[in-house]
């Protein structure tokens, strides 16, 4: 129920979408959904949710404390772009500001919790000296996330690279810059 309506949410916004149509896509009156939730504003919750604790699930799979703090970012970044990439309507922006201001503010710890995992590893790869620490490891943060999340409203699995292709190529960006390589004999 949570992805379906995730979807008519994406499609149609949070405001448009109504119970019936979701109950009419669910097989259901739409009168049924309240029985499952209390009002659509439970369900956008819910599928805030689901949608923090999917991710988190994901990612902290990956997390290898073998490896070395910059190797668990990449995978850490790698399994966040797939994973909102399989699933965009779920991981989707929808309206936060449409929640009661304690579900804003349970998804709002919720995905402090989530972006601190990653604070940790940018920290320390700064102290290992394998990241860069004349910028702020909140800062590093905050562009990673930014080059993570915006694909989700432009990518397109049908014309777009393959999801891993993505998350790699992101991963680099985010390491190298966009700086050219040198040519052969010139210095870096």
């Amino acid at each position: 129920m949570l992805l379906e309506a995730a979807a008519l949410f994406q499609e149609k916004g949070f405001a448009a979408a109504s119970t019936r149509e979701l109950g009419d896509r669910l097989g259901l009156r739409g009168a049924s959904i309240y029985y499952h939730f209390k009002s659509k504003e439970e369900l956008l919750y819910r599928i805030y949710v689901r949608s923090m604790t999917t991710i988190r699930e994901r990612v902290d799979e990956v997390i290898d404390p073998a490896l070395p703090a910059k190797e668990r970012l990449r995978a850490m970044a790698h399994r966040h772009v797939v994973t909102v990439l399989t699933n965009r309507d779920l991981h989707s922006p929808i309206d936060l500001q449409r929640l009661a201001p304690e579900w804003r503010a349970d998804i709002l710890r919720r995905r402090r919790e989530y972006e601190q995992l990653f604070l940790d590893q940018i920290a320390a790869a700064q102290n290992d000296g394998t990241l860069r620490s004349d910028i702020s490891a909140e800062m590093l943060m905050l562009s990673l996330f930014n080059l993570m999340n915006w694909t989700i409203l432009w990518y397109s699995p049908n014309k777009d690279q393959a999801a891993d292709d993505l998350a790699e190529a992101f991963f680099t960006v985010f390491l190298e810059g966009t700086q050219a390589a040198p040519a052969c004999g010139q210095r870096k």
